[in-house]
């Protein structure tokens, strides 16, 4: 990852989100129960409510077995953090990667950038292009995804079909108040 994607950026760090492999690789049985292991793992490691995984229905992911990258937003960035790295391996053995370096798709880099150009199309001219990794770098453009201003919140509101579910908008006032 909405404006902090699972895994987009702010002024203030947020969580890595895993992507899909394309190969997923699994000693275990099917990547479906490897992802499995991989959930529980991530519950007892600081994410107790995470919801198993769900079906893909739209995206570079679409049919596939996936975490839910909103869910995983909805926790501090360190407990999220520390969970995967904590079940690296069994995210590894699910076909996940989640390391900082984790590019994501051309697909979800596409959905990504048309994202960007809509949000700067409905006035946010600041906002920036994705990252390799699929995130958004807000540092320096006095953007702060947890305290959106009026025009940002509908501009990302506007343009969230254009990210095809790998943007979410996480919840607002956490962050530091500023005028809009």
């Amino acid at each position: 990852m909405g404006l902090a994607l699972a895994g987009c950026g702010s002024q203030e760090a947020s969580p890595s989100v895993a992507h899909v492999a394309r190969t997923p690789t699994s000693r275990a049985g099917s990547p479906a129960s490897a992802l499995l292991v991989a959930t529980r793992c991530l519950r007892q490691h600081g994410l107790p409510d995470l919801p198993g995984p769900v079906l893909a229905t739209t995206g570079p992911a679409k049919g596939q077995m996936i975490l839910d990258k909103q869910a995983l937003a909805t926790y501090p960035s360190s407990a999220v953090s520390q969970a995967l790295s904590a079940c690296s391996i069994a995210l590894a053995k699910a076909g996940l990667d989640t390391g900082p370096n984790a590019a994501a798709s051309s697909q979800e880099i596409q959905y990504l950038l048309d994202f960007a150009h809509c949000i700067r199309n409905h006035g946010i001219s600041n906002f920036p292009d994705p990252n390799s990794q699929g995130g958004f770098n807000l540092a320096g453009t006095g953007i702060n995804s947890h305290d959106l201003t009026p025009a940002e919140l509908a501009a990302a509101r506007a343009c969230l079909p254009t990210a095809h579910g790998d943007v979410n908008i996480p919840p607002q006032g956490t962050g530091t108040s500023r005028s809009s």
